[in-house]
This record gives structure tokens, sequence and C-alpha cells, in this order.
């Protein structure tokens, strides 16, 4: 997913959501982003037990919280995972928990950088 052009952080996006007050853009996303190691690991183990209803779980509430932050590259690839996992496209999990997590380190780092 890294030849996506789309930005990492869209600050204007997250502004936007976040009644175009910066700060509470700003607090959002990082909650966000503290949350994401805790994220990806729930979701690594409900799909490595093939907990498909409760990963089906995860994936909605991961997904409609990153409705409230400017992430959109993290949120199409949940999207795009969850949508497989509730059209039963189980061949495709595996791929598409690699997105997730690249698209969710990509953030980690981004944010890492930023925070230096």
């Amino acid at each position: 997913m890294t030849e996506n052009k789309e930005l990492i952080i869209d600050w204007e996006l997250a502004t936007k959501l976040a009644g175009n007050k910066r700060d509470l853009a700003e607090e959002m996303l990082s909650i966000m982003v503290k949350s994401l190691p805790y994220e990806l690991e729930t979701i690594k183990i409900a799909l490595a037990t093939h907990d498909i209803a409760t990963l089906a779980k995860l994936l909605h509430k991961f997904r409609g919280g990153l409705s409230y932050c400017g992430l959109p590259r993290l949120k199409n690839a949940a999207t795009a995972f969850e949508t497989a996992v509730k059209t039963n496209q189980l061949s495709t999990l595996a791929k598409h928990y690699s997105d997730l997590e690249e698209e969710m380190l990509l953030v980690l780092q981004l944010n890492d950088q930023t925070a230096k």
C-alpha cells in the first residue's frame, strides 16, 4: 500500500472532523495513535485464532474510531479488511492484515518523527 499518494495524516480532514478545532483534532489523533499497538494486537489474535465474529467486531469498532481522525489511508485499509471479513473473503484476510499493519506502522513512524 505504500504507493498510495493519499496523505498518511490529513490535518485538514482531522481539523474538519473536530469541528475546526485544531487542538481537539490533535488530541483525538493522539488518542488513536496511542491505541494502535493494542488494536493491531487484538486484531492479530482474532485473525490467528480464526475468530471471525470477534475480528468483525474489532474491525468495525476500529474503523468507526478512525472516522473521527484524519487518517484516510489507515481508515481505507480498515474498511477493506472489514469488508473482506463481512463478505467471507477469508483467503484475502492475511493480505488485508498485512496492509493494515503497514498503514499502522507508517502512522506510528510519522508520529514518532513529528514528536521529535
